[in-house]
This record gives structure tokens, C-alpha cells and sequence, in this order.
């Protein structure tokens, strides 16, 4: 979300490792970076490493952190302490457990830190350390990232807590895409009928991980955790928060934690991060409810231009969406619902695409069977109307009345289904 986001990339690494989300090794690829870095940087490493001395050799033990711990199948294997900041991964200490898999750090920091325990090829754990805690962390398994325990570190734990439930959010997800595609397999099968049933458990698992979430963040605001909740990925496209539908945790986290601990590297680019968005949502104005949205003019599938403001007079749904987007293909056939139940009583659908690939484009609008008004400049995310209604994730969508006034949101499954059925009540005139 900010930076390079490192902590959402730790994140979304440990699911890919299980192989849920592609072939790419994000561990080797954060030691890759790891070794890179420190050989690119030896100079400053060492240095690093000589301040850290001298510091322990003149600071008092009040700011001392111990972080000892027992990986059980990881005997005589090497693991390293590194810090993680807002776009690199700091190389700090190394060593090799001993025959039982015990091993022991000693740290110093003035002011909450995230750090990195980590192995070539079992997995990392992400701590937030503390002055003067003294943290004990143990695993009995031979890939560390999701079955281990800590104490001594109530904010550390709030990271293994939230780390556990993007696990199985994460597998809840992949379990749902893995039943879609099987179904599609299955000659004669209603396949838009199946994706109504995926969409609401797809809805449903992120609905909880977003739950439990906002939880921890409303609960421990003062916390670090709240930034690496707020940076969730179920996968590398597919945030647990975005930042113009969920500003008000953004800003709730930042007051706090900018109030707090101003002089920690995490906080500082959190804030800036807020503060940056804060000004690019301020220019969206516009596109609060109530309010008209700006024209779009763009070129359909033959080639010809559509006009958002030729359906005034209608109800119309502006969607966002792109044929490479899982969660909008999922969403789809809701629309497709919404559109045969109402379309006789004037409720319109204007589609822009943010593909790339007008063969792809037209190959989703065959395939979900999107009978309505379709409009695309091919340019990914350098969509001109993208830009202009500051669109930073989709599927996205705005209802309009027929005067063009935005009414609502980002309305998806049966929220939108709620929405036209209050508009289009029997007896009741556009």
C-alpha cells in the first residue's frame, strides 16, 4: 500500500510458497534481495553493524531486546534477523541453531521496530519489537511462517494472529476459484448459476477477513499491527482494504500512531503514504454521493463512440472492470441479473474496461454474456476516465439517477440487488 510494501509482500509471499498463488518463490526472491543487498552495500552494512556495537557498548540494558526461541525441525540450520523497513529488508544478525533448534538475538531499538526471523527455505516470522521485551518464539514444524507461537510480545502476536487468519482466508479464496474452474469443466452445467453461489462465499471470506481486521485495528490502534493489517493481500491483486472505500481506518491509525511514534521509519512512510492519498482523494470530490460525475466518451467493441451521458433519463450502474479481473468476472454475473430483471424498466449498464487487449475484451464480454453498453481506450490503468474518477482498484462502480447523480458506491452482490429492488418497487415510477 505504501513504499514498496514490503510487509504485504511477506504477506502474500507465504501463501505463494504453498503454491497457491503461481510458482514464484517470494523467500528466494527476499533472499535474493537479502544477499544483493548486502553485497551491494557492504560498506554501509558494516558500518551498520559497527554503530550497533558501539551503541550496545553505551547504552544501558533498558533498551536491550532479547528475542531467543526453539524451532524444532530446524536443527543446525542458519536463520538471520533482519529489519524491515518501508522498502528494504535490513540484514542485522545471523546464525545457526544448535542441535536442539534453540537459537538467541539480542537487539536494540529506542522505539517499536519490525523485524524478520528468517530461513532460506522454511519460512520467515515478522515480530514488532519493543525496548526491553524479552520474546520467546517456537515452532514444532518444519515451515515456520504458520504454525508457531510467541510470548513476551503482545504486538508480535497480533502479527501471528492476523497472519493466521489471511492463511485461511487465502485457502478459502483459492479453494473457490479451484471449484470454478472445475465447474466450468462440466458439460450442460449452469455455470452462471454457479457463480452466484462462489460469489456470495467469496464475498463472505473476505467480508470475515475484513471483519476481523477492522477488529484488531479498532482494538490496538496504537499498535504497528495496524499497518501491516492495513496492507493485507489475499494475493497480489487483491487487497483486504482499499484506501478511497476504507479512509476513515487509514486516518484513525495514522492520528494514532504518528502521535506516538514519530521517529519510527514504518510510521513515518505510513504517514506520508495517508497523507499523499489524503490529497489525491480530495480531488475525487466530486464523486461523493450527490454529486455528477464528468462525462466519458469512448470507443465501443465496433469501433464507434458511447456516451455515458446518452443514458441520462435512465438509472444506470458505471462500472469499472477489465477481463484479466477475477473479482469483477465474479462479479458479472450479478450484473447480468440486475440487467435482465430491470433493463425493461429503464435500468442501464455502462461497462469501462480497463484492458489492454481489445481480443481479451471481447472475449469476457462474449463469455459472461455482458449484453449492455460497452466502452474502452485499451490502456490498463492509464484509462483516461480511470484517472479522471481516481479509480485505483476494481471492480468499482457508481449508481446514477436519471438526473446523472451518483447515488451510491461500489455496490456488489446483493447490495446491488437491494438497491434496484428499493429503486424499481412495483407501482413506483422512474
Amino acid at each position: 500500500m505504501y513504499g514498496s510494501n514490503i510487509i504485504g509482500k511477506l504477506f502474500v509471499s507465504n501463501l505463494q510458497l504453498f503454491g497457491y498463488f503461481g510458482k514464484n518463490d517470494a523467500i528466494n526472491s527476499l533472499f535474493s534481495h537479502f544477499i544483493q543487498t548486502y553485497t551491494k552495500n557492504m560498506k554501509q552494512t558494516m558500518l551498520l553493524f559497527a554503530a550497533i556495537l558501539l551503541f550496545t557498548a553505551c547504552s544501558t540494558e533498558k533498551n536491550n531486546i532479547v528475542i531467543t526461541g526453539k524451532f524444532d525441525k530446524l536443527k543446525n540450520v542458519a536463520i538471520r534477523l533482519s529489519e524491515i523497513g518501508p522498502d528494504l529488508i535490513t540484514p542485522l544478525d545471523s546464525l545457526t541453531t544448535d542441535s536442539t533448534g534453540a537459537f538467541s538475538f539480542n537487539y536494540y531499538s529506542d522505539f517499536p521496530k519490525f523485524i524478520l526471523i528468517s530461513t532460506q527455505k522454511n519460512g520467515h516470522i515478522a515480530l514488532i519489537v519493543k525496548p526491553k521485551e524479552q520474546i520467546a518464539v517456537f515452532s514444532d514444524t518444519a515451515f515456520i511462517s504458520y504454525q508457531y507461537t510467541v510470548g513476551g510480545s503482545f504486538d508480535s502476536d497480533l502479527v501471528r494472529a492476523l497472519t493466521m487468519q489471511l492463511f485461511k482466508t487465502g485457502i478459502k479464496i483459492k479453494n473457490i476459484e479451484q471449484q470454478y474452474e472445475a465447474a466450468r469443466s462440466v458439460p450442460g452445467i449452469n455455470i452462471d448459476s454457479i457463480k452466484l453461489v462462489l460469489n456470495s462465499d467469496y464475498e463472505l471470506a473476505m467480508d470475515a477477513q475484513k471483519k476481523f481486521s477492522t477488529g484488531l485495528v479498532e482494538n490496538n490502534f496504537t499498535s504497528l499491527a495496524c499497518i501491516l493489517a492495513l496492507s493485507q493481500y489475499i494475493n497480489p491483486k487483491l487487497p483486504v482494504f482499499r484506501f478511497n472505500n476504507d479512509y476513515a481506518w487509514y486516518e484513525m491509525t495514522d492520528s494514532a500512531l504518528w502521535a506516538r511514534y514519530p521517529m519510527s521509519s514504518q510510521v513515518i512512510a505510513f504517514h506520508e503514504f495517508v497523507k499523499q492519498r489524503t490529497e489525491e482523494r480530495k480531488k475525487v470530490v466530486q464523486f461523493e454521493i450527490g454529486s455528477i460525475p464528468p462525462e466519458i466518451k469512448l470507443p465501443n467493441p465496433n469501433g464507434d463512440t458511447t456516451s455515458l451521458y446518452a443514458l441520462r433519463g435512465n438509472y444506470v450502474l458505471l462500472d469499472f472492470w477489465a477481463s484479466w479481473c477475477k473479482p469483477c468476472r465474479t462479479e458479472n454475473p450479478v450484473l447480468v441479473e440486475n440487467s435482465k430483471k430491470y433493463a425493461k424498466k429503464g435500468f442501464r449498464i455502462f461497462q469501462v474496461s480497463l484492458d489492454k487487449s481489445k481480443t481479451e475484451w471481447l472475449k469476457a464480454i462474449e463469455a459472461d454474456g455482458l449484453t449492455w453498453y460497452h466502452a474502452s481506450d485499451l490502456k490498463y490503468w492509464n484509462s483516461e476516465p480511470a484517472k479522471v474518477y481516481g479509480i485505483n482498484n476494481i471492480p468499482a462502480n457508481f449508481l446514477l439517477n436519471p438526473e446523472g447523480k451518483i447515488i451510491a458506491k461500489n455496490l456488489r452482490g446483493k447490495a446491488l440487488t437491494v438497491a434496484l429492488d428499493s429503486i424499481y418497487q412495483p407501482g413506483i415510477s422512474k
